[in-house]
């Protein structure tokens, strides 16, 4: 598939796009993320999963962390798609 010079694919709109909605990963260890809310983990098994952090413990996917292997990072999830 033919890309434009910033990389969008040719005949999809600008508007189809989030330009600049880029994932930004951030370390367990510098920051967590609010309780409770469903976020994107990257795990020490290299796999991403939607978890939530809940004070002491992760659950990701539906079971607890260290089934799916320990978050390392975290970050929000993307914006759903416009219908």
């Amino acid at each position: 598939m033919k890309t434009d010079i910033v990389g969008t694919p040719k005949g999809i709109g600008k508007e189809a796009l989030h330009i600049g909605d880029v994932i930004h990963w951030v370390a367990i260890s510098d920051k967590l993320p609010p309780q409770e809310d469903n976020v994107l983990t990257y795990t020490e098994k290299g796999e991403i999963h939607v978890g939530k952090y809940r004070g002491t413990f992760w659950i990701v996917g539906n079971q607890f962390s260290f089934d799916m292997g320990e978050p390392t990072h975290w970050a929000k999830l993307p914006k759903p798609p416009c219908v």
